[in-house]
């Protein structure tokens, strides 16, 4: 969990999680729920997030997702590119420990307020 900074799991089904973007774990968490699935070291289920490793003979492939919920004043698009930037925020620094380089937590997360050609 050190490439998540701010999340706490009970490593069980039925456990309860909880993540604080940001890493600071002071405070209501952002994101809390019941663990639904638990089956290391290929499932991991909390709420509406799913990490999922599929082996292959070059290593394994992470199928990650997540639905969205739009709740509060905030638009729909808003809410989908705070989201994005965040989830490849934590993702690149999944990479980064896996890689054996050091995960740092201060680099900025993408901006997907506009969107290039390349990403259409």
């Amino acid at each position: 969990e050190s490439w998540i900074p701010g999340f706490s799991l009970q490593r069980r089904q039925g456990g309860t999680f909880r993540i604080w973007f940001g890493g600071q774990c002071d405070g209501p968490a952002h994101v809390e729920g019941i663990v639904t699935r638990f089956e290391p070291p290929n499932v991991l289920e909390c709420g509406s997030m799913r990490w999922e490793l599929t082996p292959h003979a070059q290593g394994c492939t992470l199928l990650f997702t997540d639905i969205v919920h739009f709740e509060g004043p905030r638009s729909d698009t808003d809410i989908v590119h705070s989201v994005l930037g965040g989830w490849h925020h934590y993702l690149d620094m999944l990479e980064d420990l896996l890689a054996g380089r050091v995960v740092d937590d201060t680099r900025p997360e993408p901006d997907y307020g506009t969107v290039s050609d390349e990403h259409r």
